[in-house]
C-alpha cells in the first residue's frame, strides 16, 4: 500500500493513463472503476501534505484517511473551501458532481460506455478534476 505522497501522485496520474487505454480498449467497468482510483490517490497525497509529513501517519490515528469517499477525502486534504469556489464553475462543478458520485463498490459493478467515458472526461477533461487536485499537490 502506498504510503508517501510522491507514491500516491504516482498511482494518481498511473491509474488515471491506464483508464483512458481501458476506456479505448472498451473495458468500461475497468476504466470507471481506476479512475475513480485516480482521483482518490491525488486526494491521498494533498492529505499527506495536511499532516505535515511525506507519509501517511499510523492508520489506527487517522482511520478518516482511508475512506474511499472523495467528499470526505477533499474535505479531510483541506480542499473544502478551495472546492466550493471552483464549483462557481458550471462545468468544473458537473465534472465534481460525475467525479464525487464514483464509489470503490464500483469493482463489483458493471459501468456502461458513457458512464466510463463521463468519468474519463471529469477527470482529465476540460476544468478536469485530476489537473484541480495536481494544482494543490505543492
Amino acid at each position: 500500500m502506498p504510503t508517501t505522497a510522491q507514491e500516491f501522485r504516482d498511482l494518481a496520474v498511473m491509474h488515471a493513463d491506464d483508464a483512458k487505454l481501458l476506456l479505448d480498449s472498451g473495458r468500461f467497468s475497468n476504466a470507471y472503476h481506476l479512475g475513480g482510483y485516480s482521483i482518490e490517490c491525488a486526494l491521498k497525497a494533498v492529505l499527506c501534505r495536511q499532516f505535515a509529513a511525506e507519509s501517511l501517519p499510523d492508520k489506527g490515528l487517522v482511520q478518516a484517511a482511508y475512506t474511499h469517499n472523495l467528499t470526505e477525502l477533499a474535505s479531510l486534504a483541506g480542499l473544502a473551501k478551495a472546492l466550493k469556489q471552483s464549483k462557481e464553475n458550471e462545468n468544473f462543478s458537473v465534472n465534481w458532481s460525475i467525479v464525487s458520485s464514483w464509489s470503490e463498490a464500483s469493482r463489483y459493478q458493471p459501468a456502461s460506455e458513457p458512464e466510463a467515458l463521463d468519468l474519463i472526461c471529469a477527470i482529465d477533461g476540460d476544468d478536469g478534476i485530476l489537473e484541480w487536485i495536481k494544482s494543490h499537490w505543492q
